[in-house]
């Protein structure tokens, strides 16, 4: 089932499967150490395109759903990546872009009651004022949301958030 949260713009998220072959080419995925958390974004290894091929093959069902959804046919990947949290970590606000066609989706593989949650802002923020929506992490949630809303996720209090993130552009 597909949930919409609208606030300025939609906010859709689902509750997915993972797969035990899944969940292991994520956590098989090297990250890179850094202040704020640990990811693969500047720098992938060989293999990380060949894993990337499998994630989307067993991903696709959802991302079509999702796009129909929002009344596309299709989408492409643009870029992906995997991100994980230890406890103090965090990722400030940012956006991934203006494109009105491109979406960018969160998928959570690991999380505890103590994993941090992310915040949505409606576009113009901070400059303009909106009252953040937020979603709790949970394993198995999709969120998909268009690239250019502000986002943070809070300061991080376990060792286990782990998620998987990128930018997809639907086609009509």
């Amino acid at each position: 089932m597909i949930f919409e949260k609208n606030f300025t713009q939609k906010i859709l998220h689902t509750d997915i499967i993972l797969s035990n072959k899944l969940k292991d080419i994520i956590n098989s995925i090297k990250l890179n150490t850094y202040k704020i958390n640990n990811n693969n974004f500047f720098k992938k290894d060989s293999f990380d395109e060949l894993k990337g091929k499998f994630i989307f093959s067993e991903l696709n069902n959802y991302f079509l759903k999702l796009c129909k959804h929002l009344q596309y046919k299709k989408y492409e990947v643009i870029d992906w990546w995997v991100q994980s949290y230890k406890k103090g970590q965090y990722h400030d606000l940012h956006t991934h872009g203006s494109d009105m066609d491109k979406y960018s989706f969160v998928l959570y593989f690991n999380t505890t009651e103590d994993s941090s949650k992310i915040t949505f802002y409606g576009p113009g923020y901070p400059l303009l004022t909106f009252e953040g929506i937020s979603f709790k992490p949970k394993i198995g949630l999709l969120i998909l949301f268009p690239c250019y809303l502000p986002h943070a996720v809070d300061i991080n209090k376990d060792d286990k958030r782990l998620i998987l993130s990128g930018n997809l552009k639907l086609i009509k």
